[in-house]
């Protein structure tokens, strides 16, 4: 991981406690890099004391960011924060599509992913395993 990179996950406040060793391990594989993460409101109270992010954006879905002006604006604040990578472990197409339309050149999520068309590495869904050890093959 070089340069900015984003974690887009907009998923259920389990989903997003599942990711923190994922945050860490990218933030420990280069430290020097930038490290932000886009998750909706309850997401974002579960991580704003994480010593590893640099920024916690809100994407309110279901609220101030509803609807495709919502949408819209969130990714043209994300396309002004350059990020180099993005990191999706929410597989829905919604994610994808934020960071495609967010202008990151490098977006990297699961084979299974809804909007797998609009990744440019995928990484293999294994299943059996448990879901933080799933989500940390993302950082390899």
């Amino acid at each position: 991981m070089t340069g900015k990179t984003l974690i887009i996950h907009t998923a259920f406040v389990g989903d997003i406690v599942c990711s923190t060793p994922l945050i860490r391990r990218l933030k420990e594989s280069s430290p020097e890099s930038g490290l932000d993460y886009l998750t909706t409101l309850p997401g974002r109270e579960i991580l704003k004391t994480n010593p590893h992010l640099d920024r916690v954006i809100t994407y309110d879905k279901r609220g101030a960011d509803r609807g495709i002006k919502g949408f819209i604006r969130v990714c043209r604040k994300l396309r002004r924060l350059q990020y180099e990578t993005a990191i999706i472990p929410h597989r829905y197409l919604r994610s994808t599509l934020i960071a495609f339309f967010a202008g990151i050149p490098r977006r990297v999520g699961f084979h299974n992913s809804e909007g797998r068309l609009f990744l440019t590495k995928t990484v293999r869904y294994k299943r059996g395993i448990h879901e933080v050890e799933r989500l940390l093959t993302l950082a390899e």
